[in-house]
């Protein structure tokens, strides 16, 4: 006769939870908060794998149990559920560094392939924050007029507003801060620190870096600022 396997069971719900989880995180945008989008490609094959790993599972639920009780391997592997709970259900990570970085050119950013911007507005998520910015940055002229709208947490360094979003090489430890400059109007205020939804029109100006007077973006005419 065919019991209750406990340690199977575990097995089984710690499996589903991950799979649940890695789908929320991927869904809602949030399993950026601790992969990058490089590497968040490869979950998609985590998520076949842990699939057909379930399937195999269930039946091993309703077998004989061996005498060694719960697996104490199963409190590892709880652990880095939390984790992965944590770090998807946070709102996007965004350092508040006073060193933001609005100049990519220097970079050496590693990145899958070119983003190339669609006609129309261009709308900046945060799958494609930094591309959007490199491309905007080599060709500046070419996306001058253009309508723009992106979200971000809003910062004030040397007197101008940067609307910022943290962008990962590889995973959380090497982020770093990257922003675009917005010109708002003086009636419109804005509160350093939090987050907004900002859309209007890009423009360049000329700011000094590295004692030279280069052309960078920046969004003017902003029409919809929305506080989240």
């Amino acid at each position: 006769m065919r019991r209750f396997n406990l340690n199977e069971f575990l097995w089984f719900v710690i499996l589903s939870l991950f799979m649940m989880i890695i789908a929320y995180g991927i869904a809602s945008g949030n399993i950026y908060n601790i992969l990058t989008q490089r590497l968040v490609k490869f979950l998609w094959i985590a998520v076949v794998i842990i699939g057909l790993l379930i399937l195999v599972q269930v039946p091993k639920i309703f077998t004989i149990p061996d005498r060694t009780g719960v697996k104490k391997s199963n409190a590892i592997f709880i652990l880095a559920l939390s984790i992965m709970f944590i770090g998807v259900m946070q709102a996007p990570i965004v350092t508040l560094s006073k060193q933001v970085q609005v100049v990519v050119q220097d970079e050496n950013h590693q990145h899958d392939e070119e983003e190339r911007i669609p006609d129309g507005v261009i709308n900046v998520t945060d799958k494609n924050f930094y591309g959007y910015l490199e491309e905007i940055q080599k060709d500046l002229g070419k996306f001058e007029n253009r309508d723009i709208s992106l979200k971000g947490r809003v910062i004030k360094q040397n007197g101008r507003y940067i609307i910022t979003k943290n962008v990962m090489n590889c995973c959380a430890a090497d982020a770093k801060t990257y922003g675009i400059f917005i010109d708002i109007r003086p009636t419109m205020s804005l509160e350093e620190g939090r987050e907004y939804v900002v859309a209007g029109k890009l423009q360049k100006i000329e700011v000094k870096h590295n004692n030279k007077y280069i052309e960078l973006p920046e969004i003017k005419d902003v029409k919809l600022v929305t506080k989240l």
